[in-house]
């Protein structure tokens, strides 16, 4: 495992918010916002930056990893993410940040860049997600067109036209069996979207379901962002530079919401990768991440010139 230092701030009364940082503590900063809402920091991917270069803060959101209390939704909200950045950078006496995210952390360097263009130099965004309800239904309703057999047992037994709400409702059932069941049901289903392979059975656990818990607790509150947010206030972040890399066969995060953002982003830079998934270990990926920060190590060695 790479060596961090591990760091906490207070953000309210409720909440502790873990950080470690990676690399060179005088390097370029860079801000890692992993995917979920539930998720976790991937160690793979912050190898593949070179940290006698950069500094890298990666951030457990709230209820995540070794931040306090462990799955907690109370003053959970993507505001209140948006504010734990935005306190962190200030602890840490940053003045401009490179943003390395994945999934639903690309919503959120969106919406911080959106909010503090000020304060961002660049966005390297992987595997894109908007948060919108057409985007909600692309993953939890029309992968059936995908994955028909596989589709056909998530969504047994529940309303079709509400198939967050229903999961809701098991997974917060007061029966932790019907909780454990469901919850096997939805992380083994995204799990074959991640992949579009069925690995392995994946077995419903205390950890699991917390994670579950977090994701859906933001999915039926619609992400607690207005469903034409990024339609609306894209434009703020034309003067920001950046990088999207998505998979075209990925069925987690459609493929359309990468165009979209492109379209609607002046100074971005769009690499679809035609055979990757939402998965981030194919070779393509991989050189695409490693020669953006190559990239951009690069420009910074000529700006201090």
């Amino acid at each position: 495992m790479t060596a961090y230092i591990q760091k906490y701030i207070q953000a309210d009364d409720i909440h502790s918010i873990a950080y470690k940082i990676y690399g060179n503590k005088h390097g370029t900063p860079i801000f890692m916002l992993h995917g979920g809402p539930g998720g976790r920091i991937s160690e793979r991917l912050i190898g593949l930056i070179d940290l006698s270069f950069y500094k890298v803060i990666a951030i457990d959101q709230r209820g995540c990893g070794a931040s306090t209390p462990h799955g907690c939704l109370e003053n959970n909200t993507t505001h209140d993410l948006i504010s734990d950045i935005e306190l962190i950078r200030q602890k840490e006496n940053i003045e401009k940040i490179i943003f390395f995210a994945r999934s639903w952390g690309t919503t959120l360097a969106l919406l911080y860049a959106i909010k503090f263009p000020q304060n961002c130099s660049c966005l390297v965004l992987r595997g894109i997600f908007l948060a919108r309800q057409e985007d909600e239904n692309a993953t939890f309703v029309k992968t059936k067109e995908f994955f028909p057999k596989e589709w056909s047992d998530f969504s047994q037994g529940l309303d079709v036209s509400k198939l967050n709400e229903d999961y809701y409702s098991k997974l917060f059932n007061s029966d932790i069996n019907i909780a454990q069941e469901y919850n096997e049901r939805l992380i083994n289903y995204f799990e074959l979207l991640f992949n579009n392979i069925q690995e392995e059975h994946i077995l419903s656990n205390p950890s699991n379901l917390l994670s579950s818990k977090i994701f859906l607790h933001y999915s039926v509150n619609g992400f607690f962002i207005e469903d034409d947010y990024f339609t609306k206030n894209l434009s703020r972040i034309n003067d920001i530079s950046g990088y999207i890399i998505h998979g075209e066969q990925d069925r987690d995060c459609n493929v359309n919401q990468a165009y979209f953002l492109h379209e609607n982003w002046k100074k971005s830079k769009c690499c679809i990768h035609p055979n990757a998934t939402h998965s981030d270990r194919s070779n393509e990926i991989i050189n695409n991440i490693e020669s953006i920060f190559i990239e951009r190590q690069e420009l910074v060695k000529k700006t201090d010139e």
